[in-house]
């Protein structure tokens, strides 16, 4: 292990472990309808795969997002290593929400992830400060409690609240931002536009809607034109409502 991984993980253990960060255990018995697994493979913070039974499914947490890695976003090396510290190698408890669709438009399952303590994946790592409250189109079951627990994170400054500081998303990339004045200039082919709203919130406004007009986009905040629906969900955006 290089000496980066080895602060990463150090930082990372840290974090879920210290005191007042952590969620309470609750009881270890799954609800009904529950599906058994093990996770064998971590993609990024929020997306496991899944061994149940003899197939590996891909799946997507619901109810939180965590940094990007392919865009190097701030704290998205220790969101996936607290994913892979949680749940790599050990059973899960995949549980489908009514609220929202069985997969995404990636073929990814759409799953609250449960550990063997009771505890759901996305929280802990909402509570710890590895991800934001995510909210696709409908509520899912459970979020004022995410949303509590954010809130507490973002006041106690853990993980990207205190490490990202001064950024207005829960993802902020890494690499230097381009300097100057505001840029609105579509990207030659892109049409989509890909805002940031004052809660950190990533949302995609396609050609023809209510807001599109009147949305800007400015790349010093993280804002970006986007040439398909699936470039922009991928990279982490939800679709306007209107």
């Amino acid at each position: 292990m290089t000496m980066t991984k080895t602060v990463v993980t150090t930082v990372v253990v840290a974090a879920i472990t210290s005191a007042g960060a952590t969620l309470p255990a609750a009881a270890a018995t799954p609800a009904r309808g529950d599906v058994r697994g093990t996770v064998t493979y971590v993609a990024d913070g929020d997306t496991v795969h899944v061994r149940v039974g003899a197939k590996v499914e891909k799946v997507r947490l619901i109810g939180v997002d965590t940094p990007e890695l392919a865009r190097r976003d701030c704290y998205a090396t220790q969101a996936k290593a607290a994913t892979t510290q949680l749940v790599k190698g050990r059973t899960v408890y995949l549980r489908a929400d009514r609220t929202q669709k069985n997969r995404d438009s990636y073929g990814r399952l759409l799953r609250h992830v449960v550990l063997t303590d009771g505890t759901k994946l996305a929280q802990r790592l909402i509570s710890n400060g590895f991800g934001r409250e995510y909210t696709y189109a409908r509520a899912y079951a459970g979020r004022p409690t995410y949303l509590k627990a954010q809130a507490t994170a973002k006041t106690k400054k853990r993980g990207l609240w205190g490490r990202c500081a001064g950024t207005k998303a829960a993802a902020v990339s890494t690499k230097k931002k381009p300097v100057g004045k505001k840029t609105t200039a579509t990207v030659k082919g892109c049409t989509i536009k890909g805002n940031i709203s004052g809660s950190g919130e990533r949302i995609y406004h396609m050609p023809g809607q209510r807001y599109y007009s009147a949305t800007k986009i400015d790349v010093r905040k993280g804002e970006r034109w986007f040439c398909s629906r699936g470039a922009a969900e991928k990279a982490g955006w939800r679709p306007a409502k209107v």
